[in-house]
């Protein structure tokens, strides 16, 4: 019974989707197989909502970099045949955010360094 109450009083504190588990140890031995389950799925939740967190702010932070970039940069460094390509780059990071930040990246920023 203490070993119940103990487990169900941390539970509650830090993993309130264990409570269930944690009530029914008693009665159900399937629950206590469940219970250390239970107790990673949410810490790793937290750790994917960082990664999805990281990655987010750095796709946001290559997408304002690349629009500065290309407000800075010359016509003359862009790829040839294209007959406006600040309009169409402007169109492809704004229209695509972090997917077209990366394409410019690629093929202007890396081939031609930073703009004066």
């Amino acid at each position: 019974m203490r070993k119940t109450l103990a487990l169900i009083t941390l539970s509650q504190l830090f993993f309130p989707l264990s409570t269930f588990a944690a009530t029914q140890l008693d009665n159900d031995p399937a629950a206590l197989m469940c219970f250390p389950f239970m107790l990673i799925f949410p810490i790793l939740y937290f750790f994917i909502w960082i990664i999805i967190m990281a990655v987010s702010l750095g796709g946001f932070v290559l997408w304002i970099l690349m629009l500065i970039d290309l407000m800075r940069r010359d016509v003359k460094d862009f790829p040839p045949g294209q007959s406006d390509p600040k309009l169409i780059w402007l169109l492809l990071i704004l229209l695509t955010s972090y997917l077209g930040a990366l394409i410019y990246y690629i093929m202007v920023y890396r081939k031609h360094g930073k703009a004066k």
